[in-house]
């Protein structure tokens, strides 16, 4: 929680200060992701005979849980490090995503004082609206749909809309993947998993504290 006082001339300014430290964060994730396909390309000559895009993809999916199983680790080097590399990446990845959700929930509320007319905003809350976040969920799903059966892929627009939905709860059966043609595509692929992990924890986040609100309330009653 904090204050903040809702100027026109300095949301902009309050705006851009409190990114910094999230854009870092989000800078360093990609670093590590991009090393993670560097040495994954350099231990696993499965993987190093795959697209460079392909192997980014992989180290991305490997580090946000969702693991296709398009691409794996097959020799002993590589399967360790793999290991390693999620023991660090996991941690390091969900803080990015976490950060970024709460950076998300700052500006919403931000935003909704200034365009409310509040001159004063006492606190800035740590979720979005349900209703909110409902329809941001749904949306995405639907761009999915239109990225991944009018461009990135071919899929059908159900399957499509399926697979961004199931991807971006991390589960990743494995039965759909995305197939980039070059490194914008992969670029393109990463940016809109990202921010669907990024609401979507947001969403788990809400309606868990809307479920401890509800259990408060019966045990009270």
């Amino acid at each position: 929680m904090a204050d903040f006082e809702c100027k026109e001339d300095e949301l902009a300014i309050e705006v851009l200060f409190s990114s910094i430290p999230h854009l870092l964060s989000v800078f360093l994730a990609s670093v590590f992701i991009l090393l993670g396909a560097v040495v994954f390309r350099h231990l696993d000559e499965s993987i190093a005979n795959e697209p460079w895009c392909e192997a980014v993809l992989f180290s991305f999916s490997t580090v946000t849980t969702i693991g296709y199983g398009k691409v794996v680790p097959r020799n002993p080097s590589s399967q360790l490090f793999c290991a390693v590399y999620c023991l660090v990446g996991i941690p390091l990845i969900f803080i990015v995503f976490s950060n970024m959700g709460e950076f998300l929930a700052e500006g919403y509320w931000l935003m909704d004082a200034c365009w409310n007319g509040d001159k004063e905003l006492i606190a800035i809350h740590d979720n979005l609206p349900l209703k909110s976040l409902s329809l941001i969920i749904i949306l995405h799903s639907l761009i999915g749909g239109i990225i991944f059966h009018f461009w990135i892929d071919s899929m059908p627009f159900i399957s499509a809309v399926y697979f961004s939905f199931i991807s971006i709860t991390t589960i990743g059966f494995g039965d759909l993947n995305p197939n980039p043609d070059n490194l914008f595509h992969t670029l393109i692929i990463i940016i809109y998993l990202s921010t669907g992990i990024v609401v979507m924890s947001t969403l788990f986040g809400s309606l868990s504290n809307h479920m401890k609100i509800f259990q408060n309330y019966l045990l009270v009653y």
